[in-house]
């Protein structure tokens, strides 16, 4: 029988998270940061229940409180560290130590946190991801990437997706991926030799312009930015100016240079490895497809970040909801018998039960 696609579907709006995304801001703010769980709850729950497949949305499940809660222990936990490294900063290598060994903790209890209080249909998601394995792949691989240069970094990303993808489960059926490490290194390869590509590009395009046509261009300019001054000023004070401006706008030359290379490569980076995660990701005889296209991912995230500049953050909420939509409306589920799959889920789910002990029963992380 072949499988059936099913779209996944989001509906969300940019006005509409705006008056969310607005109220949650200003409550933060007046409420000196408590009010922040709350916000993240209600930013959850919007972006789950505006996405469905199958004609069913998804339910984020946790409560304020347990979020406050993990954020109180973290916030006091920082606190505690800067006052003991106040008092004795000859502790201050062994706390960082500690500290280093205590993120993997925070990733594990955030992603089987989120994961226990998503739902789809009733039916609860789950991690059962292990300190030892979440050490070695976000802390001892990372680390040994910086020492070879760089080099077994897209490793390192490689085993962080291929394990919390391995370790998470839908019910009792458990996701399994099927990707291998050498796509992770020919897309980083591929993104950094374009990046050194176009540098080398744009040097020789300042090589092969003459000399004198710069000069004379930085003359006029400068020349321009002069007359352009109050006619008050002191020439000197005007000499000043112009060289000032000069200055600040080669600086703001160099930085929009710079984030545009960030953007195409996060843009580039993102589509092929979400593609290639969701297209060799399965579960229990369902598959997955994602077909981003780069240009339009770029596309989005550079008019994003304009708007977002121009409209001085308040784009923000339209520019998140532009990114979401069109990512899930490049992404299926393919499965001939997904409601038979899930009432056998909801069998099980029913007779198992959600309990968590009060202990694990917070949100550890921001």
């Amino acid at each position: 029988m072949q499988e059936r696609a099913h779209p996944i579907i989001f509906t969300g709006n940019g006005w509409e998270y705006f008056k969310i995304y607005f109220v949650n801001i200003m409550l933060s703010i007046l409420s000196l940061g408590i009010y922040s769980a709350w916000a993240k709850i209600r930013n959850k729950r919007y972006f789950y229940g505006h996405t469905s497949f199958a004609g069913s949305s998804f339910e984020y499940h946790a409560r304020p409180l347990q979020i406050l809660k993990g954020r109180a222990i973290v916030v006091i936990a920082l606190i505690l560290y800067q006052v003991i490294i106040g008092f004795s900063p000859l502790l201050a290598p062994i706390l960082s130590l500690l500290l280093l060994f205590a993120i993997p903790f925070v990733i594990m209890r955030a992603t089987k946190f989120n994961m226990q209080y998503s739902s789809y249909r009733q039916i609860r998601f789950n991690f059962f991801g292990k300190y030892p394995y979440i050490f070695l792949y976000f802390i001892v691989l990372p680390i040994l990437s910086i020492l070879t240069l760089g080099l077994a970094y897209p490793y390192a990303i490689y085993k962080q997706k291929q394990y919390l993808s391995n370790k998470t489960s839908y019910g009792e059926s458990p996701f399994k991926f099927f990707g291998k490490s050498k796509e992770f290194f020919f897309t980083y390869f591929i993104a950094i030799f374009f990046l050194i590509s176009l540098y080398a590009l744009i040097l020789n395009a300042f090589n092969l312009i003459d000399a004198q046509s710069i000069k004379a261009f930085m003359t006029g300019f400068k020349e321009g930015i002069q007359t352009s001054l109050d006619n008050n000023s002191s020439s000197l004070f005007a000499d000043e100016q112009s060289e000032n401006v000069q200055g600040l706008l080669i600086a703001l030359g160099f930085y929009t240079f710079f984030i545009f290379n960030i953007l195409l490569f996060s843009a580039f980076v993102n589509t092929r490895l979400t593609n290639y995660l969701f297209n060799n990701l399965r579960l229990e005889g369902m598959s997955f497809s994602s077909h981003i296209s780069f240009f339009k991912l770029f596309l989005i995230y550079l008019t994003n970040l304009i708007f977002i500049i121009l409209t001085l953050g308040f784009f923000i909420p339209w520019a998140k909801v532009r990114s979401v939509s069109y990512k899930l409306s490049c992404m299926a589920i393919f499965s001939d018998q997904i409601d038979s799959f899930i009432s056998d889920n909801e069998t099980k789910a029913n007779v198992l039960g959600e309990e968590f002990s009060d202990f694990l029963d917070i949100d550890i992380g921001f």
